[in-house]
Protein backbone atom coordinates (compact mmCIF):
# COMPACT_ATOMS: atom_id res chain seq x y z
CA UNK A 1 0.00 0.00 0.00
CA UNK A 2 2.65 2.12 0.33
CA UNK A 3 3.99 1.66 -2.75
CA UNK A 4 0.84 3.09 -4.17
CA UNK A 5 0.93 5.92 -2.15
CA UNK A 6 4.26 6.83 -3.27
CA UNK A 7 3.62 6.31 -6.90
CA UNK A 8 0.16 7.88 -7.47
CA UNK A 9 1.01 10.87 -4.87
CA UNK A 10 1.75 14.09 -6.64
CA UNK A 11 4.67 16.13 -5.18
CA UNK A 12 2.84 19.44 -3.92
CA UNK A 13 6.00 21.22 -3.67
CA UNK A 14 8.46 20.06 -6.34
CA UNK A 15 10.99 22.81 -5.03
CA UNK A 16 11.77 21.35 -1.72
CA UNK A 17 13.57 18.68 -0.84
CA UNK A 18 11.65 15.89 1.02
CA UNK A 19 11.42 11.83 1.34
CA UNK A 20 9.92 11.84 -1.84
CA UNK A 21 11.70 13.56 -3.80
CA UNK A 22 14.16 11.79 -6.09
CA UNK A 23 17.88 11.38 -5.60
CA UNK A 24 18.71 12.66 -8.98
CA UNK A 25 17.91 15.52 -10.73
CA UNK A 26 18.45 16.21 -13.93
CA UNK A 27 21.59 13.98 -13.84
CA UNK A 28 23.17 15.74 -10.94
CA UNK A 29 23.05 15.39 -7.17
CA UNK A 30 20.60 17.39 -5.77
CA UNK A 31 22.47 17.75 -2.59
CA UNK A 32 25.63 19.92 -4.20
CA UNK A 33 26.54 22.73 -3.79
CA UNK A 34 27.21 23.64 -6.28
CA UNK A 35 24.11 23.34 -7.65
CA UNK A 36 22.33 24.34 -4.71
CA UNK A 37 24.40 27.94 -5.27
CA UNK A 38 23.53 27.62 -9.01
CA UNK A 39 19.78 27.84 -7.99
CA UNK A 40 20.03 30.28 -5.56
CA UNK A 41 21.90 33.12 -8.24
CA UNK A 42 19.81 32.32 -10.66
CA UNK A 43 16.91 32.43 -8.52
CA UNK A 44 18.18 36.09 -7.62
CA UNK A 45 19.18 36.90 -10.89
CA UNK A 46 15.39 36.51 -11.50
CA UNK A 47 14.15 38.75 -9.00
CA UNK A 48 16.70 41.62 -9.60
CA UNK A 49 15.69 41.40 -12.98
CA UNK A 50 11.67 41.29 -11.77
CA UNK A 51 12.72 44.80 -9.54
CA UNK A 52 14.75 46.46 -12.34
CA UNK A 53 11.41 45.58 -14.57
CA UNK A 54 8.80 47.19 -11.55
CA UNK A 55 11.67 50.57 -11.48
CA UNK A 56 11.65 51.38 -14.84
CA UNK A 57 7.92 50.82 -15.08
CA UNK A 58 7.09 53.08 -12.34
CA UNK A 59 9.61 55.67 -13.15
CA UNK A 60 7.93 56.75 -16.26
CA UNK A 61 4.97 57.53 -14.69
CA UNK A 62 6.86 59.33 -11.42
CA UNK A 63 6.58 63.19 -11.56
CA UNK A 64 9.94 64.85 -9.57
CA UNK A 65 7.87 67.28 -6.69
CA UNK A 66 11.07 68.19 -5.52
CA UNK A 67 11.56 71.20 -8.66
CA UNK A 68 8.00 72.22 -7.69
CA UNK A 69 9.24 72.90 -3.99
CA UNK A 70 12.25 74.65 -4.83
CA UNK A 71 12.07 78.07 -3.88
CA UNK A 72 14.77 79.60 -6.47
CA UNK A 73 13.18 77.83 -9.14
CA UNK A 74 9.48 79.53 -8.60
CA UNK A 75 11.77 82.80 -8.05
CA UNK A 76 12.99 82.80 -11.82
CA UNK A 77 9.82 81.81 -13.45
CA UNK A 78 7.53 83.60 -15.64
CA UNK A 79 4.44 82.22 -13.81
CA UNK A 80 2.06 85.26 -12.42
CA UNK A 81 2.39 85.43 -9.16
CA UNK A 82 0.68 87.67 -6.15
CA UNK A 83 1.95 90.70 -4.97
CA UNK A 84 1.47 92.28 -1.09
CA UNK A 85 1.05 95.78 0.16
CA UNK A 86 2.99 98.39 -1.25
CA UNK A 87 4.48 96.09 -4.11
CA UNK A 88 0.70 95.52 -5.46
CA UNK A 89 -0.39 99.36 -5.21
CA UNK A 90 3.17 100.17 -7.19
CA UNK A 91 2.50 97.40 -9.76
CA UNK A 92 -1.65 99.07 -9.94
CA UNK A 93 0.00 102.62 -10.84
CA UNK A 94 2.14 101.37 -13.51
CA UNK A 95 -0.70 99.54 -14.85
CA UNK A 96 -3.34 102.67 -14.85
CA UNK A 97 -0.38 104.93 -16.29
CA UNK A 98 -0.21 102.59 -19.88
CA UNK A 99 -1.74 103.67 -22.81
CA UNK A 100 -5.04 101.37 -23.50
CA UNK A 101 -3.75 99.81 -26.77
CA UNK A 102 -1.07 98.51 -24.36
CA UNK A 103 -3.13 97.25 -21.81
CA UNK A 104 -5.25 95.36 -24.30
CA UNK A 105 -2.05 93.82 -26.33
CA UNK A 106 -0.90 92.44 -22.91
CA UNK A 107 -4.12 90.74 -22.10
CA UNK A 108 -4.07 86.79 -21.78
CA UNK A 109 -7.10 84.54 -21.71
CA UNK A 110 -6.51 81.61 -19.82
CA UNK A 111 -8.12 78.12 -20.96
CA UNK A 112 -6.13 75.96 -18.36
CA UNK A 113 -5.50 76.30 -14.73
CA UNK A 114 -4.23 79.16 -12.99
CA UNK A 115 -1.58 78.56 -10.79
CA UNK A 116 -0.53 81.74 -8.07
CA UNK A 117 2.47 82.14 -5.62
CA UNK A 118 1.62 82.81 -2.43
Amino acid sequence: MGLCLSCLRGSSDEDDVNESSSLLRNHHNIYSSDYIQEAELLKQQQRQQELNTIVNDLSDNLIDVSTFLNTSTAANSHYPHLYAGDEKSRVEKEVEALNDNIKDACKINFTESLFLRL
